[in-house]
């Protein structure tokens, strides 16, 4: 049987063109790990996450979501656990494009005391060219300050940003957060922005692997203390609404 030699060709020139893109979104996402060896000073993090989401119809869905911080601080050499995050939220999902959900957050600091925390959230997700999308997520988040000298402190969070699908389970992705305070008397009501590179990878079994590099820079307030985080987050068994047939 002869073989089609023009099949293959194409074959392998649509396989190396992945291996190239691969190489070069990992590239990019390990020169920025190499940057926080580079830069010292700031402090540094990692972030783990677990999560899940279920699906009751088509358009509802529920989540919860467990998160563990660590940090290694500037003059200190052992990476200590520092923050627990324990979120549940409900949404509704318009379409692949547009949803909306209520979340309720617990932050525990150093097990000393719980914090809690309240978020709305919209998501907007449109693919501008084959496999790029632009993304977009606005949210109001509300921290319970528990000190009565002190207001509560209430955020817009505005984070934007692209990703490629670069095949069907790979995804490299940039964004950036602005954290806007209401009632901050500063010169900018900002006080945080966070720059994000990372690559989310679709494993079998419906589970979702993150893998990311985070900037924090504070802004506007007196002591300001950056930091470089490194995160991982897993996704467990996204179960999706099947309708039942007759």
């Amino acid at each position: 049987m002869q073989k089609n030699n023009f099949t293959d060709g194409v074959h392998l020139q649509g396989g190396f063109h992945l291996f190239i893109k691969v190489v070069l979104s990992m590239t990019i996402f390990f020169s920025c790990i190499g940057f926080v060896r580079a830069n010292g000073d700031d402090d540094t993090k990692i972030w783990t996450s677990i999560s899940h989401t279920s699906y009751f119809t088509k358009h509802l869905f529920v989540g919860f979501e467990e998160e563990l911080r660590f940090i290694n601080e500037e003059d200190e050499d052992e990476m200590d656990l520092y923050q627990s995050l324990f979120n549940v939220s409900a949404g509704w999902r318009f379409n692949k494009m547009f949803k909306l959900s209520l979340g309720y957050r617990t932050r525990a600091y150093d097990w000393d005391y719980i914090r809690s925390e309240y978020q709305a959230s919209g998501y907007f997700s449109y693919e501008i060219i084959d496999d790029i999308y632009v993304n977009y997520r606005l949210r109001y988040h509300l921290k319970d300050v528990y000190e009565e000298d002190k207001d509560n402190k209430e955020y817009i969070r505005n984070k934007v940003g692209v990703s490629y699908e670069l095949c069907k389970r790979i995804k490299p992705y940039l964004t950036c957060e602005g954290l806007y305070r209401f009632n901050y008397s500063k010169d900018s009501d900002f006080d945080e922005i966070r720059y994000t590179c990372g690559v989310s990878l679709d494993l079998p079994r419906k589970i979702d692997f993150d893998i990311y590099y985070c900037y924090q820079n504070e802004i506007n307030v007196k002591r300001p203390k950056n930091a470089h985080v490194i995160g991982i987050g897993i996704s467990l068994g996204k179960y999706k609404y099947q309708p039942k047939t007759e």
